[in-house]
């Protein structure tokens, strides 16, 4: 595939890592578009994809079936979009790790990328805080943290259920605001506590 050349000073830092290990590439431009308008993706998903990309690479495979003649998208259209946007920003792609997944009609190619999306479970903040105590979450992972959806403070929505709540920022500043205070004052389930330390530091 063409490949947009950087400048040489910024080759390393301009180049898209495959860091998996598939047997098969594909070439951007060589993986259609499957599911269309089923999924619904904001300019702030795509971002955080993107970041995700530039900080790990391309850390899993896209699963593609091919009908004997094109290759299509069952898992990725995310990356996709993603990085087409960074090879339109200046970033080197060399050919994509791709999973080839066996479907015999395109009626089974779609019910494949529908079991693709589905979950058959939830994480719980007790299972998170158990799972990952002392890793900091990049500000662009987004995963839904299962819990009663709460009240609504200052732009932010809270999820409250066995650690302290969930608070989804709408900024990366915010975010990271947020985890600080968290640590700072041992934030647990008292919302009025919560919300009285937002409304009082996130505005300084």
């Amino acid at each position: 595939m063409g490949k947009i050349k950087p400048n040489k000073r910024n080759k390393e830092s301009k180049s898209i890592k495959i860091t998996c290990k598939v047997n098969d590439f594909l070439p951007l431009e060589g993986i259609k578009d499957f599911q269309k308008d089923l999924k619904k993706r904001s300019k702030k998903d795509i971002q955080n994809i993107k970041q995700s990309i530039i900080k790990y690479g391309m850390s899993f495979p896209v699963y593609v079936w091919n009908d004997g003649k094109d290759n299509f998208c069952l898992d990725g259209h995310g990356r996709l979009n993603a990085l087409k946007e960074l090879e339109n920003e200046g970033y080197e792609l060399s050919s994509l790790p791709v999973v080839y997944i066996s479907a015999d009609s395109e009626t089974e190619a779609k019910k494949k990328l529908l079991l693709i999306n589905s979950h058959y479970g939830k994480i719980t903040q007790k299972g998170l805080d158990n799972f990952a105590p002392n890793i900091d979450l990049d500000p662009f992972m987004d995963f839904d943290v299962s819990g009663v959806m709460d009240k609504s403070f200052c732009g932010y929505e809270v999820k409250s259920e066995l650690s302290f709540p969930v608070i989804i920022a709408e900024t990366v500043e915010d975010y990271a605001k947020i985890e600080l205070l968290k640590k700072k004052y041992k934030i647990k389930n008292d919302e009025k506590l919560i919300k009285t330390i937002i409304n009082k530091e996130l505005q300084t």
